[in-house]
């Protein structure tokens, strides 16, 4: 016997100068983030770097690289890339009426 399963795709453009739109304000109920890994979750999903995000926290690189290290491993992600992904997945933005 053969089946046909249904195939489908789901193709999601986000402007990259909309940073607005990645929201990862649920990650801390999701992934156990504390609140300032969240921060830290946003700021990378946001496409900040690990000098950036020490520059708006006021913290070392050292603890930045650390705080962002945590944050993939308890998302399971592995790169800055698959975090926005992954943020894109949880949260699909969508145009709102003015």
């Amino acid at each position: 016997m053969h089946y046909e399963l249904p195939i489908g795709a789901l193709v999601i453009v986000a402007d990259p100068d909309q940073k607005a739109i990645i929201d990862t304000s649920h990650f801390t109920e999701l992934f156990g983030l504390t609140p300032s890994e969240q921060e830290v979750c946003q700021l990378l999903a946001q496409g900040s770097k690990s000098n950036d995000i020490a520059d708006i926290r006021n913290t070392t690189i050292e603890t930045s690289r650390g705080q962002i290290k945590s944050v993939l491993t308890k998302t399971q992600t592995f790169k800055q890339t698959e975090l926005v992904r992954l943020a894109l997945s949880v949260n699909i933005p969508v145009d709102q009426k003015d």
